[in-house]
This record gives structure tokens, sequence and C-alpha cells, in this order.
């Protein structure tokens, strides 16, 4: 084209910029454009009918409407003929995946620099394929490097990202045989003139990672960016972002710090229409590969610019600085990005305010940790729970260095009410608030928070009211929490309500009765407001007229049933209210059938706090009562408490202040005799029980296992993981009855020594 057309084109678009855009003009000027370019009167015979209507629809559009260029380049490229014959698939099928579109990478097929194919390249590139996907293709390599070193084929682009897959599975050659093959075949692609794509860095990078070579990378790397192309497509020997990033990150871990910096050079100036996504994906690369420092290194560079106040940046280079400041803790310059946020009137996306957020928590700043979870509630974004749980940790770890945990906690509270979207589901959701509420539990209980146990309470109530979550774990810990703060009517609401949840509507793990802490919470609650028929309520029937006249709840099992009781005797044996435990004793055993729960309880408090003889004495009650029920015999946990009982008394002597008379010699022979009895009918190491329920343990952790890493549905996850639960269980339990026969074993031992030396 001549410069007076050049010029003749300059004043078309001159014009069409200022007249009005009608139809009929837009026409003209689209005809007045193509006769400048390509000469009045010429006979146009390089192009086809779909490409000058494609050329005029481009035209038209960047005449009538200055916003719509990027659509014109779209029906311009849908009518762009592929380099391909009818018997052949394009070309990305042959190297394993479509192109990347964002990376400016096209086909290798159709950048192919030999205008004709070669029949042998197609044979050559089919038998390559074959050998790549075939099972058993261990034995076969070896043939395909010998076919690599004979054939008179030419190579291609394709043929050599084949040939560099087809190395990196040679696992009988070792790595610098297998480095070598790829040399060669690069060698040979060069004689042939083969269009090389950032695909065969990225191949050759993983051959050379073994070895930590860096000259042959940068070789390749020259290559494909040098590689002949015609002038106007010249684009297409950029190296893609991707390949960019990987090859830092290698240089990285070769220590090669003056090439490090000069690629990144590159990168950024071969990319420079998208410099700032680029930056970004370079930082978040670097990152995901564990090399933090570089990171930093890279964001230190421009930090300073790009936090300037004169100065104007995009979100991608305050992201990436958001980024880093996740991993140096640096609180000051998290602050200094929000301050840039707000003087470019933008809003922060929810990923930049979450790495801000775990700057904030890593660093200990919790008042603003605080304020960026609001913020990030008002922008309706999701409140993720590990920033979440990481703030109830460090909270735990700074109130160890002098902080007030009750200023770092439960102003929590009103920010887990007020989240429109706590955490990105309700499995996520039901961790964070068995968190929240266990460190709040937990605080309460050694006395961090013992001082602000009410507020506490009606803190974890709002937010217990706000989410409405049936689960055990929580509500145990509400529970717990409104009886040390003093709120029995807020404990007994929350425990009434999870009894009466219907059980259908609930996992396994929401099932079922409170832990044993908060029924003891509750019992010693009730009995210091002496309102203990409330508490019974949750078991029992009671009369009005006689607040221990109980009958049996239809909606609670036995075993549950027999749960509470057993929790509500040990803490009225901790109070030292045994009138309490007998009479809760009495009444389970006459609204319920035998439990040998129960019964260990209160034989466990009468044997620390009552007489050897009341103690024995109800060894022989419970041995008639659960001498008739076979699905609750006394069990070896029993017969060990007997044995402490006689070993006490043995030990205290005739006459003792605390425990009482202590048992004569004959009886002490009994005790013994009917112990012996016991462990004679009893397997003391029981191991083959054991053994059966290791091989179960092991079992259901190879099938949790094997349904994780498949397809199968989460309902059937969830089953197998309850499974693998009750199967540890179950092993747990067996492991404590051995222990405890044996030390059964061992007190005997020891009872008989008192007796000889009695003798």
């Amino acid at each position: 084209m001549s410069f007076q057309a050049i010029g003749r084109m300059r004043g078309v678009r001159a014009l069409s910029n200022s007249a009005k855009r009608s139809p009929a003009a837009v026409t003209l000027l689209v005809r007045l454009e193509r006769c400048i370019a390509t000469g009045a009167g010429s006979h146009v015979t390089s192009r086809t009918g779909p490409q000058l209507a494609a050329r005029d629809m481009a035209a038209r559009a960047s005449y009538a409407h200055p916003h719509a260029m990027e659509r014109a380049r779209e029906t311009r490229a849908r009518f762009k003929p592929m380099k391909t014959t009818s018997h052949e698939d394009p070309a990305w099928l042959d190297v394993g995946g479509a192109p990347d579109a964002s990376s400016g990478q096209d086909t290798d097929d159709e950048w192919e620099m030999p205008s004709r194919k070669d029949p042998r390249t197609e044979v050559l590139n089919r038998m390559l394929r074959v050998a790549l996907h075939d099972a058993d293709a261990k034995a076969g390599l070896a043939h395909v490097v010998n076919m690599l070193n004979v054939t008179q084929a030419p190579f291609n682009g394709i043929t050599v990202v084949l040939a560099l897959k087809l190395a990196a599975r040679m696992a009988h050659l070792d790595a610098h045989a297998r480095l070598f093959l790829a040399v060669r075949v690069i060698r040979r692609s060069r004689k042939h003139k083969a269009w090389l794509s950032s695909l065969v860095t990225q191949l050759m990078l993983d051959l050379a990672k073994p070895l930590r070579k860096v000259n042959v990378i940068m070789a390749v790397h020259r290559m494909v960016q040098k590689q002949h192309v015609p002038p106007l497509q010249v684009w297409m020997r950029r190296v893609d972002v991707h390949t960019y990033c990987v090859l830092v990150s290698y240089l990285v871990r070769c220590n090669r710090q003056d090439l490090k910096d000069k690629t990144i050079v590159e990168m950024i100036k071969v990319h420079d229409a998208k410099a700032e996504q680029v930056f970004e994906r370079l930082v978040r690369h670097l990152i995901s590969q564990s090399q933090n420092h570089v990171a930093v290194d890279v964001w230190e560079n421009i930090s300073s610019s790009a936090l300037a106040e004169d100065t104007l940046v995009t979100a991608n280079i305050l992201r990436s600085g958001a980024m880093v400041c996740s991993i140096t803790k640096n609180a000051t310059e998290a602050r200094s990005i929000l301050r840039k946020y707000r003087q470019l009137k933008m809003t922060p996306d929810a990923r930049t305010l979450h790495f801000i957020l775990a700057t904030f928590i890593n660093a200990e700043c919790f008042d603003r940790a605080r304020k960026v979870m609001r913020g990030i509630s008002r922008l309706c974004f999701v409140l993720r729970a590990d920033a979440l749980r990481q703030y109830i940790r460090n909270s735990f770890l700074a109130s160890t260095k002098g902080e007030s945990l009750h200023q770092l906690l439960l102003p929590l509270a009103e920010i887990l009410v007020d989240a429109p979207y706590l955490c990105a589901s309700e499995g996520q959701r039901l961790s964070v608030l068995r968190t929240y509420f266990g460190a709040l539990q937990t605080a309460v209980a050694d006395s961090r928070l013992s001082a602000h146990a009410r507020a506490t309470a009606e803190s974890a109530d709002r937010v217990f009211q706000r989410w409405q979550i049936p689960d055990a774990t929580v509500s145990s810990h509400m529970v717990f929490l409104a009886s040390r703060g003093g709120l029995l009517n807020l404990a007994l609401k929350a425990a009434r309500a999870h009894h009466d949840s219907p059980g259908e509507n609930i996992d396994e793990d929401a099932s079922g009765p409170l832990l044993a802490s908060a029924y003891e919470a509750l019992a010693e609650q009730s009995v210091a407001e002496n309102r203990l028929r409330d508490a019974l309520q949750l078991v029992f029937k009671t009369d009005s007229s006689e607040p221990l006249t109980l009958r049996r709840r239809s909606n609670v099992p036995g075993n549950d049933a027999a749960h509470i009781i057993q929790c509500y005797v040990r803490a009225f044996g901790r109070l030292g209210r045994l009138d309490l435990c007998r009479e809760v004793f009495e009444s389970f055993l006459c609204a319920y059938d035998p439990s040998v729960v129960v019964s260990n309880a209160y034989m466990m408090v009468l044997s620390e706090s009552a007489s050897a003889e009341e103690t024995v004495a109800l060894f022989r009650r419970l041995q008639e009562i659960h001498s008739g029920s076979s699905s609750s015999m006394l069990n070896a946990f029993t017969y060990s408490l007997l044995g402490t009982t006689v070993l006490k008394s043995l030990s205290s002597g005739r006459q003792d202040q605390e425990y009482g008379t202590a048992l004569s010699t004959d009886a002490v022979f009994q005790l013994v005799d009917c112990i012996e009895s016991f462990l004679a009918h009893e397997d003391v190491n029981q191991s083959e029980v054991l053994a059966e329920k290791e091989l179960a343990v092991q079992q259901a952790e190879a099938e949790l296992c094997a349904l994780s890493t498949g397809k199968d549905s989460s309902i059937a996850i969830s089953a197998a993981a309850q499974s693998l639960k009750e199967s540890r269980s179950a092993y747990r339990q067996s492991k404590d009855a051995v222990r405890v026969l044996q030390q059964l074993e061992g007190k005997v031992a020891e009872m008989k020594e008192h007796l000889a030396s009695i003798r």
C-alpha cells in the first residue's frame, strides 16, 4: 500500500468520525476503505466470499460503534479457514487439548511452517499417538526410541510434542537419557523448520527438573522466541504467561537469580498489554510453588511506587500485594492497600478482602480483622470458614500473652449473627460453630472467661438462635455455657429443643444425647437453684405432688436415659449429695431397665465417698439386679471398682475416720474369690478380639479411602465415615477393657499379698 493510499484512508477515517453514521454512509465508507487498501479497479482474487463478508462486517462495526471491535475480530476469526484436510481432525486434538485462547497460542498444525503436509509425518504422528495412549506402553517405548532415530519423516510441531511426552514416560531410561532424547528431537525439528509452541518449553522443563539443567532450557526458550514467522504474524512467537511462570519458578529452584530477573522483565515486556494480569499470575504461581520469598521480592520491587498517592494502579496489582501481605503478615502494608482502594474509589473483591483479613489475623490486629469481616458481610460476600477458625485459634494464643479473651471472642458473636453468608456450605458452617462454641466452653471451664460467664452465654445464645443448627455438639456447648452463666431456663430450653428434635432430620453426629459436660453442668446448676425436678424432666415424667415420683418418658430411649442419669450421679457425687445420687439411682431402676453404666457410676461415687461396707452392699445388690439381664451384665469396670474398695479397706487398717470400718478378713477372702471367678471366665489379653476389631477398622479405612478417591455420592461417603467411627469406637472400648482387666489382675495380686501379711 502506498503512502498516498494510507493518507486517503486516514482522510476517510476522519470523515467517518465527524459525519453522522447512517447505514448508507457506513456502506460507502466500507467500500472506500476497501478500494484504497486494494487499489482502485484491481481484481482481488486472494480472498474468498466469506472472508470479504467478514471484513465488511468488521469494518461496519468499527464505523457504527466505537466499542464493537472485539465482536468484529471474533467475526473475522470465525470465517478464517483451517488448514486441515477432510480426512484429518484439527491439530489441537493431536496435542491433547484445545488451545488456550487467553495465552494467544494457536494450533500447532495450523501454523506449521512447511506449507505442504508430508504423509510420512502423518504416519509417524499416528504411531506416536498410539504409543502415547497405549495402556501397556512400557514394552513399546524402546521401539519408539528406535523409530525416532531411524525415521526419515520430517518432524513438525505435533511430532515434537508427542515425542517429548513419550520421553517423560520412558522409565527404563535415566534422566540424562530422556533429556538427551528430547534434545535430539528438537534439533531435528529445527532442520525441518517445525513450529514450536510454548508447550515444548513446558515439556522440556519437566524433563530437565531432575538434572537442574538451565542452559538447555534457555536455549529451547530462545528457539521458541526467535523462530521465523511471517511479518504480520510476529505475535505467534509470544510465549504464553503460564510457560513464563513455570520458567521463573524453575530458575528460582536452580538458584539462577540473574536469569530469573531477566525472564520476569521479558515476560512483562512481551505481554505489555495485560502486564497487571501477568504480574498477578506470576505472584500467585510463585506462592503456589512455595516460593514465597521470591513473590515477596517481586512485590517489593513495585510496592513503593504502586502504593504512592499519585499512582493509578489496577485491582490486579493491589490483589497481588494483598496476597503477599498474607504471607509476610505485614499489617501496615495491608492498611496501605485498603487506603489505595479508597483513594481510587474501587471496591475490593472477595479474594482481596480475605487476603487482607488473613494478614490482620496473623498479625494479631484483631480489631481491624473484625472491621474487615463486617465489610465482607456488608458487601454480601461469603465469610470463609478458614479465616474464622484462624481468628479463634489466634485469639487463644493471644490470651496467653495477656490479651483479654472476652474482648476477642465475644465481639465475634455479633459478626456471626450479622453475616448474611456464613461459610460456603452448611458443613463448613457447622464446623465453624462447633469450633466457636467449643472455644467459649473451654475458656469458661479453665477460668479465662469465668468472670464473664453470663455475657458469654448471652452472646452464644444469639448465635445459637440465629443459625438454629440441630447439632448435639453445638447444643451441648450451649447448655454448658447457659448453666455456667446462671441461666438455667436457657439451658433447659436448649436441652429440651435438642431432645424434641426429630432424629430422622439430622445426621448421625447431630443425633443422640448431649455431651456429658452439658448434663453435669445442668445438674449442678439445678441443685444450686433448688430446681432438681426441672432437670429430671429431661428423662422422667414427674408428678407435681412428689418431685421424685417418676415415670419413664416415651421419647427417651433407655440408653440415652442411662447416659443422662450417670452424668447426674457423677455431678451430685462431686457436690457431696449422696442422698440425691441414691434417689436418682432408685428412680431410674423403677422407670427403666437396669443399666451397668448407671450402676458403675453410682458404685464409683460410693467407693470414693462412702464406707467400704456400703460399697460392698451395693455390689451384692447389683449382682442380684443384673443377674437376670443378659444385655447388662456387670463388667470388668464394676469388678475393678470393687477391687479398689477392698484395697482401700486393707490399706486403712481396722478403723479409718474418713473411710469407716474396714472389711473383715473373711469378707475380703470372699470378694477376692468373686473377682478371681470373674477373671477365670474372661480372656484378659483378648488378643483375638482386638485383632478382629483392628481388622474391622482397617477395612473401614480402606473403604472410605476408595470412596473418597472415586465418584461416589456424598451419602455413601458419609455412611462409610460413620462405619469407620463406630469401628474405631469399638476398638477403643476393647482396648480399655483389656487395660481394666490387666489392672484388675494386679489388684488381686496386691490383695493376696495383704492377706498373706495378715496371716
